[in-house]
C-alpha cells in the first residue's frame, strides 16, 4: 500500500476515535474502563462484579474501585442478587447519561460521514463491514471493539454473524487469554496448549502465533525465559509491534533478562521502523516501544542513547491524553535517572507516574510504581519513607503476584530493611528471593544473593556472607554484569574485613578491581553502582 494511503487511513481512524471519545467525555467526564463498563450495565442489566470486570479485563480490585467510583457518584447501584451474589445495575441517572453519551457519540460519529451522499454512505458501511469480519473476528476481539455500542441499535452485527471453525477458535482463544491475565489456573493454560495443537494441524498460523504468544506470556511469569524465547521467535513471523505490543515486549523483555542485550535492542529498533512505516500517525505505540527501546539501552549501559530516545518519546507524546503513554515516558526516565544516580529525579519522575496510574484500575502497575518509588528512597538513605510505599506495593500486587515482581519486592523489601538496621528480616527476606528464584533470572539471582550477603554481614554471620557474595559474584560475572559483580565484590570484602579476615578481603578487593577493569574495557562509561535490574516498567 503507498505511504499516502497509509497516512490517510491512519489520520481518517484516528479522527474517528478521537471524535468518538471526546462526544463521551463531554459527557461522561470520566476515563479508564468507566464509559465501557456504563454502557455494558446499559446494555446488560444485573450483572456481577465478575461478570462486568471480564471483559474490561481488570483485576478484582480492579473491578471493585471502578465500581466504587460509579456508585460514588450515584450512577451504579449494588443490588442483592441471586444467593450472595451481588448484582450491578444502573441508576436513573445513570441510565439517562448512558443514553446522552451514546446519543452524542453516535451524533459525533454521524456528523463525520456528513460530507457523503447516501449511496457513499452505504458504500462506506459495506467496506466497514468487511474490514471488521476479515481483522476483528479474527482476533476474536469483538467484546472489546463493541464496547460502547449501543447495543439495541444494532440489529445486523457483522461480527456476530460471522462463523466458522476459525472463528470459534479465535473466540475461544481470546477467552482463555483473558483468563490466563486473571490468573484462572493451570485448565485454561492446558486448554491453549490442545488449541495451539488444533491450530498448527488446521494450517492456521495466526492462531496459532496467538497462542504461542499467549503460552511465552505464562512462561514469563513463572521466570522460564529459555522457553518465552523459543515459543516467541517461532510466532515472530506472525507478530506486528501494532497488534501484538505485549507479545513483542515480552520477547524483548526475556532477551535483556537472558543477557541477549543486542538482540532486545534490534527487535525493539525493528519494532518502531515498522511503526513508522505502518501506523506513522499512532503516537501511542511509538511511545511505548521508545520506552521499552530506552529499558534495552539503560540495562545495557547505553544510557547516552536511551537519553536520546526519551527525547524523542517526550516529543512524540506531546498532545496525546493517554495517561498510559505518559505514565511509560515518566517511568523511563526514572529507571534511567535510577542507574544514573540522579535520585531527586527519578524520585520526581516515580511520583508522577503515580499519580497517573492512580486514574487506572491496573493494581499490577501501580504496585510496579510504589516499588520503584520505595526503592529510590532507599538508594537515596530514606528507609523510613520507603517502608509504606513498599507495604502499598505488596498490597497492590496481590495475593498471585508475577514472579518478577515478588522476587523484586522481597529484594527491596530486604534493601530497606539493611538500611534501617534490622538484619533479620532482612536475611528473611533476601531467603525468599533466592529461593523464588532458583536457577532462573541470572541478572537478578545474583542481585538477591548480593543483597542476602549485605544482610549477613550486618547480622556478624561473616560465614555466611562470604558464601552469599561469593556466589552473587560468579552469577553476575557469568552474564557479564560487570560493575553490579564489581559492587558485589566490593562488599564482599568489606563484610570480610570488618570479620577480620584480612587476607580473604584483599582477595576480594583485587576481584573487585580486576572486574571494574573488565567493565571499563568492555565499555567507556563510568562504573555505576548497582540497581536490581529485573525490575519489570509499565
Amino acid at each position: 500500500m503507498h505511504s499516502d494511503r497509509v497516512n490517510l487511513i491512519a489520520a481518517a481512524t484516528q479522527l474517528m476515535a478521537d471524535t468518538g471519545e471526546q462526544a463521551v467525555q463531554q459527557v461522561l467526564e470520566l476515563g479508564g474502563a468507566a464509559p465501557a463498563a456504563m454502557a455494558l450495565l446499559h446494555a446488560r442489566p444485573g450483572l456481577s462484579l465478575d461478570e462486568l470486570r471480564r471483559p474490561l479485563a481488570l483485576s478484582q480490585p480492579g473491578g471493585v474501585r471502578l465500581v466504587d467510583r460509579l456508585e460514588a457518584r450515584a450512577w451504579v447501584e449494588r443490588r442483592q442478587g441471586d444467593g450472595r451474589r451481588l448484582a450491578l445495575y444502573l441508576t436513573p441517572a445513570g441510565r439517562q447519561l448512558v443514553q446522552q453519551t451514546l446519543t452524542q457519540r453516535g451524533n459525533a460519529l454521524d456528523a463525520l460521514v456528513r460530507p457523503l451522499s447516501e449511496a457513499e454512505q452505504t458504500e462506506l458501511v459495506r467496506l466497514l463491514e468487511k474490514i471488521l469480519v476479515a481483522h476483528v473476528v479474527e482476533a476474536g476481539d469483538r467484546e472489546r471493539v463493541c464496547r460502547l455500542c449501543s447495543r439495541n441499535q444494532c440489529v445486523s452485527c457483522p461480527l456476530a454473524a460471522a462463523a466458522g471453525t476459525a472463528l470459534e477458535r479465535d473466540r475461544r482463544l481470546s477467552e482463555l487469554d483473558l483468563e490466563l491475565r486473571l490468573d484462572e489456573g493451570d485448565a485454561s493454560q492446558q486448554e491453549l496448549t490442545r488449541l495451539l495443537a488444533d491450530a498448527e494441524r488446521a494450517g492456521d498460523q495466526p492462531a496459532a502465533a496467538k497462542a504461542q504468544a499467549r503460552l511465552g506470556a505464562v512462561a514469563m511469569a513463572r521466570g522460564d525465559y529459555d522457553e518465552v524465547i523459543n515459543r516467541l521467535e517461532e510466532a515472530r513471523p506472525y507478530l506486528s509491534p501494532i497488534s501484538d505490543a505485549l507479545a513483542v515486549a515480552t520477547l524483548a523483555r526475556a532477551y535483556t533478562v537472558s543477557g541477549k542485550a543486542d538482540e532486545a535492542v534490534g527487535l525493539l529498533q525493528d519494532a518502531l521502523i515498522e511503526i513508522d512505516e505502518r501506523a506513522p500517525a499512532n503516537a501511542i505505540v511509538w511511545v511505548r516501544f521508545a520506552v521499552y527501546l530506552s529499558y534495552a539501552l539503560t540495562d545495557g549501559g547505553r544510557y547516552a542513547e536511551a537519553r536520546n530516545i526519551l527525547r524523542q518519546a517526550v516529543w512524540r507524546s506531546k498532545g496525546v491524553q493517554d495517561f498510559y503513554t505518559r505514565a511509560r515516558v515518566h517511568w523511563a526516565a526514572g529507571r534511567l535517572a535510577m542507574f544514573e544516580r540522579e535520585l531527586r529525579s527519578a524520585g520526581h519522575h516515580f511520583g508522577r507516574v503515580i499519580r497517573l496510574l492512580e486514574q487506572s484500575e491496573d493494581d499490577r502497575l501501580l504496585g510496579r510504581a510504589y516499588l520503584s518509588q520505595a526503592a529510590v528512597s532507599t538508594m537515596a538513605g530514606r528507609p523510613d519513607e520507603a517502608r509504606p510505599d513498599l507495604r502499598r506495593a505488596e498490597t497492590l500486587l496481590g495475593s498471585h503476584p508475577d514472579k518478577n515482581d515478588l522476587c523484586w519486592l522481597r529484594i527491596e523489601q530486604a534493601r530497606q530493611a539493611i538500611a534501617s538496621g534490622a538484619a533479620d528480616p532482612a536475611i528473611a527476606f533476601a531467603r525468599k528471593a533466592v529461593d523464588l528464584l532458583g536457577d532462573s533470572d541470572a541478572a537478578a539471582r545474583g542481585a538477591a544473593h548480593d543483597t542476602l550477603g549485605r544482610a549477613l554481614a550486618a547480622q556478624g554471620n561473616i560465614d555466611g556472607a562470604d558464601a552469599a557474595f561469593a556466589e552473587a559474584v560468579a552469577v553476575l560475572r557469568a552474564q557479564s554484569e560487570w560493575y553490579d559483580a564489581a559492587e558485589a565484590a566490593q562488599a564482599w570484602s568489606e563484610a570480610l574485613a570488618g570479620g577480620g579476615r584480612t587476607a580473604e578481603a584483599e582477595r576480594a578487593r583485587e576481584i573487585a578491581g580486576q572486574l571494574t577493569a573488565e567493565a571499563e574495557a568492555a565499555s567507556q562509561r563510568t562504573p555505576q553502582p548497582s540497581v536490581a535490574r529485573h525490575g519489570a516498567g509499565i
